[in-house]
């Protein structure tokens, strides 16, 4: 019965959490006798709310933790079965990739020298392992501990990649990790916009510049929502198709 009557008292906190809501700016004076008592009512309803955002996010926390601690023994049942068959996962890959190349100097070297050149498109998409290995690849030798530090090697890199399109969180990517490496790499080599469209006409990419100028502009912080940068046309305003 304890136990019983503890779910309803969680219960009732739950739905009072989720579905009343206060709101300490609602009232008039004209209503309310004597009319000062409204300031006093506003103040605890001020009270009451701050109580509520505070006990909501307790909650939340320890929801996220107790999730946490149920993943961590399901991940570690997951590579106990991972090395029981020696297997690896597309995660294990990468993870195992960097650290081989951040701990292994000689590892480092030998395949620095493997590559000439390392083109890496879509870059938006890359998760933070990759990040690293492609700038220990491009290292001119191997000697950074860490990927920030990294001097590159003049012309080895090259990067292609369009923050807009940053959308595969799920799968690692960063904007941050975008962002940060983009720096990084700018202090060492050289940007280029590329601004050029060659499949549109005029007055498709003259409406397209007007409406996502509007519409796509950089957040407070800067990070991310990137800043719409303008397009022109390469195709002339003649008739014909409008879309190649």
């Amino acid at each position: 019965w304890e136990r019983v009557s503890r779910l309803e008292v969680e219960g009732q906190r739950e739905y009072l959490l989720r579905n009343v809501e206060i709101n300490p700016a609602a009232g008039n004076q004209k209503n309310w006798r004597p009319a000062e008592s409204l300031a006093q009512v506003k103040g605890l309803a001020a009270d009451m709310k701050e109580e509520k955002e505070r006990v909501r996010d307790a909650i939340s926390h320890n929801r996220a933790v107790e999730l946490l601690q149920w993943l961590s023994g399901f991940i570690k049942r997951y590579d106990e079965g991972k090395r029981a068959e020696g297997s690896l996962d597309f995660f294990d890959l990468l993870y195992r990739c960097r650290e081989l190349l951040r701990s292994n100097k000689r590892v480092r070297q030998y395949f620095q020298d493997r590559f000439d050149y390392i083109l890496v498109d879509e870059f938006q998409d890359t998760d933070p392992l990759q990040i690293e290995i492609f700038f220990f690849l491009a290292e001119k030798s191997p000697r950074a501990a860490t990927w920030r530090e990294v001097e590159l090697k003049p012309g080895k890199l090259f990067l292609v990649g369009d923050p807009k399109q940053s959308i595969y969180r799920f799968r690692r990517a960063d904007i941050e990790a975008y962002h940060e490496a983009k720096q990084h790499f700018c202090r060492q080599g050289q940007l280029l916009d590329l601004s050029r469209n060659f499949r549109s006409r005029p007055l498709v990419v003259d409406w397209v510049n007007a409406l996502f100028s509007r519409l796509i502009r950089p957040s407070e912080d800067g990070f991310y929502q990137p800043a719409y940068h303008p397009i022109t046309a390469s195709l002339d305003g003649q008739e014909g198709s409008s879309v190649w």
